[in-house]
């Protein structure tokens, strides 16, 4: 999701990992589209996808992308995630940016993202000055329970 900037040191725009909880909000919901993607194989594991994208009315860069799920206990596997609708300060630093999440149980029916890689394409004008994708990877180590497991 894109968050605008603040005042102070860092005053442009910023792009934020979604959540569970930021998909299954309201305000999420009511401004974008939701559509069935069908049954996909995916490394021999079946998956139910479920697609989004912006409303036609969004007209602020945004999100879209697809959700998969386990099709016996409906919870979410992995998702796909693209930067829709950049403005032209987000532009100025790069040109696409993609989201593969992938989620895990911490404890049974409760999933959290145990891992994503996101690859961002620069401007054209900075890929002229040789600067490529750059490419991140974040894995969950681990998970410690404060007050005892749920």
């Amino acid at each position: 999701m894109v968050i605008p900037g603040q005042a102070g040191r860092d005053s442009g725009p910023r792009l934020v990992l979604p959540e569970l909880g930021d998909i299954a909000d309201d305000a999420f919901i009511d401004n974008h589209c939701f559509s069935y993607g069908g049954e996909r194989d995916v490394g021999g594991q079946r998956s139910i996808e479920v697609d989004f994208r912006p409303a036609e009315r969004v007209t602020q860069p945004d999100i879209e992308g697809s959700l998969f799920f386990d099709p016996v206990s409906f919870l979410i596997e992995r998702g796909e995630i693209r930067l829709t609708k950049p403005s032209p300060q987000l532009l100025l630093m790069l040109k696409t940016v993609t989201v593969e999440t992938r989620y895990g149980e911490i404890a049974p029916g409760i999933p959290i993202m145990v891992s994503y890689s996101a690859v961002s394409v620069p401007p054209e004008s900075d890929r002229a000055k040789g600067w490529t994708a750059s490419m991140t990877d974040w894995r969950l180590l681990a998970v410690k329970w404060l007050s005892g497991r749920p």
